[in-house]
């Protein structure tokens, strides 16, 4: 059950009616990236917890969880675009990382818009 309502909230055909904390977040991230990329394990410290908080401040309660279904089921294409961002040596990670998705926040949502 709770695997389906994950699938559905990520093709954004199902919003939960609860109110998104950062701990509800959380669970949302873990499943999903223990889903999509199978073999990573997911481990949400007090510092991702607290960036997904700064994420769900930054875009709102609404926007943040589908930024987060958007990011996961689009990491590959996500990755590619901060890439052509970052300069030097910095790269983005292969697997999903809050903090990545917090820095290149603006760029999701016009990933999101465009899509």
């Amino acid at each position: 059950m709770k695997t389906e309502i994950a699938g559905q909230i990520a093709r954004g055909e199902y919003v939960p009616p609860v109110a998104v904390t950062a701990q509800i977040l959380a669970a949302f991230w873990a499943q999903r990236v223990s889903e999509l990329f199978p073999g990573v394990a997911v481990t949400l410290g007090t510092k991702e917890r607290g960036q997904l908080g700064t994420l769900i401040r930054k875009l709102g309660p609404d926007r943040s969880l589908s930024a987060v279904a958007f990011v996961l089921s689009n990491w590959d294409v996500f990755r590619r675009a901060v890439n052509m961002e970052l300069t030097g040596l910095d790269v983005a990670p292969k697997t999903p990382q809050i903090g990545v998705v917090l820095r290149h926040r603006e760029l999701l949502i016009s990933m999101m818009d465009g899509a």
